[in-house]
C-alpha cells in the first residue's frame, strides 16, 4: 500500500514537470528585457526575438535584432529537449530500460537551461545594444547592461525550470529509479 501511493506521488511529479515545461514552452511570448533611464521604463520584447532575430518592440519604437542571444537560445532548445524527453520516457514506459535514462536527462536538461537563463541577462542586453546602434561597442553594451533588468519571461523561464528540475527528481525518488540506476539495475 505504501508503495503504490509513492508510485501515484511519482506519477503526479511527472504530470506536474511536463506542465511546467510546457509553460516554459510559451513564456518567451512575454517581453525580455526592461530598460530604465530617466524615470521611464520600457520593456522589451518578445524574448523569442531576442534569439531568433526577431523585431524588438517596446510599445512605441521597434527595432531589429541583428544578432542572436546564444545562452538563451541554447536553453529554448533544452526545454524543447526536456519536453520531449520526458514525453518519449511515457511512451517507451513499458521499456522499462529506457524511461529511466530519458528522465534523467530531461531533469538534467531542465536543470541546465533554468541555470542558462539565469546567467543570460549580459547576453539579453548585448543584443538590444546592437539592435540599437547597428553595429557593437562596450561602452554602450556595458551602458545597457547597467540599466536593464530582465523581465517575467526570463525569471518565468528559470523559476517553472527549477520547479518542473523539482518535480521531476521528485519522481525520479519517489518511484525508486534513482537508486535502481545506481546499483546498475537497469544494465
Amino acid at each position: 500500500m505504501k508503495n503504490e501511493s509513492f508510485i501515484k506521488i511519482s506519477w503526479i511529479a511527472r504530470f506536474l514537470s511536463i506542465a511546467m515545461l510546457v509553460v516554459c514552452c510559451f513564456l518567451p511570448f512575454a517581453s525580455g528585457l526592461t530598460m530604465s533611464s530617466g524615470g521611464t521604463f520600457k520593456s522589451y520584447g518578445p524574448l523569442f526575438s531576442f534569439f531568433f532575430l526577431g523585431k524588438l518592440s517596446s510599445g512605441v519604437a521597434s527595432y531589429q535584432a541583428k544578432t542572436v542571444a546564444v545562452l538563451p537560445l541554447i536553453g529554448y532548445i533544452f526545454v524543447i529537449l526536456s519536453l520531449l524527453l520526458l514525453l518519449l520516457s511515457f511512451l517507451k514506459y513499458r521499456n522499462n530500460r529506457i524511461s529511466p535514462f530519458l528522465r534523467m536527462a530531461a531533469f538534467l536538461f531542465s536543470l541546465a537551461f533554468s541555470i542558462m537563463f539565469l546567467c543570460s541577462h549580459r547576453s539579453l542586453s548585448d543584443v538590444l545594444a546592437y539592435a540599437f546602434l547597428s553595429k557593437y561597442s562596450d561602452a554602450v553594451g556595458n551602458t545597457i547592461y547597467k540599466n536593464t533588468a530582465m523581465d517575467f519571461a526570463v525569471y518565468g523561464m528559470s523559476i517553472f525550470g527549477f520547479l518542473s528540475s523539482l518535480s521531476n527528481f521528485i519522481s525520479l525518488v519517489f518511484d525508486s529509479t534513482i537508486d535502481k540506476l545506481r546499483a546498475g539495475y537497469y544494465r
